[in-house]
């Protein structure tokens, strides 16, 4: 497969749903199984419906830190990974600046632009769901 690395550089992938988001993610999961995992990084309510979507294709949750920002103040995004049929999922801001993502990354559009600089040498794809 083609190296992602800034081939799609700028460019926003659409999709039709969410379910056509996940659809193409589990797609890309099970041909990229050497790569042995995939990350979306999204905000709140994009990892919620994300992680629900997931969990409903039998995917199993092994360790998820997600709040509302009322309730821990956070206000950034969350890292979903996707790795041997289980799902982690973390704040991608913490004390030491924005985790690094390794492996193939689906960004959402509304994501800092600031993860996406801290991100620029990794695999990263964005992308929007449109309703």
């Amino acid at each position: 497969m083609t190296n992602l690395k800034n081939l799609f550089k700028g460019f926003v992938f659409p999709f039709h749903g969410i379910d056509h988001f996940i659809s193409y993610v589990l797609s890309m999961f099970f041909y990229e199984k050497h790569k042995r995992f995939i990350n979306i990084v999204a905000e709140y309510s994009e990892a919620i419906s994300i992680l629900n979507h997931l969990v409903k294709r039998d995917f199993e949750l092994a360790n998820i830190e997600i709040n509302e920002a009322d309730v821990t103040g956070y206000n950034d995004a969350y890292i979903i990974t996707i790795e041997n049929y289980k799902l982690w999922c973390e704040p991608v801001l913490n004390s030491n600046g924005y985790l690094i993502s390794d492996g193939i990354t689906f960004v959402h559009e509304n994501v800092n632009k600031k993860y996406i600089e801290s991100n620029s040498d990794e695999e990263c794809i964005l992308f929007r769901v449109d309703a």
